[in-house]
């Protein structure tokens, strides 16, 4: 909760902080980073918010390029890399609907 707006944060507050910081450890986990602005920046500050996600693309630019290769070189070779693992996923059957006489 934004300390400018809440410097005494309520009880439910402190549990979503905690909910939070379990979501950005699972997605750093995974290889993914979660960035989190504030309300108050976005609608007053946006060229900030801007300047940050810019920066952040401009810096994973050439990991997202190093990905695309890697995926390039699979599909030329027609082979997954060891690191890659396909899995085939059962999926759900769609219920079957039984329509009755009243």
């Amino acid at each position: 909760m934004h300390p400018k707006f809440y410097p005494n944060p309520a009880d439910w507050q402190l549990e979503r902080i905690i909910i939070d910081k379990e979501k950005d450890e699972l997605a750093n986990n995974n290889g993914y980073k979660i960035i989190r602005f504030w309300e108050d920046d976005i609608i007053n500050n946006f060229d900030y918010v801007k300047s940050i996600i810019l920066d952040l693309l401009a810096t994973t630019q050439l990991e997202t390029v190093n990905v695309n290769a890697q995926k390039q070189q699979v599909k030329k070779d027609n082979q997954q890399p060891s690191s890659f693992k396909m899995e085939k996923v059962q999926r759900p059957s769609k219920p079957h609907v039984i329509r009755g006489r009243k």
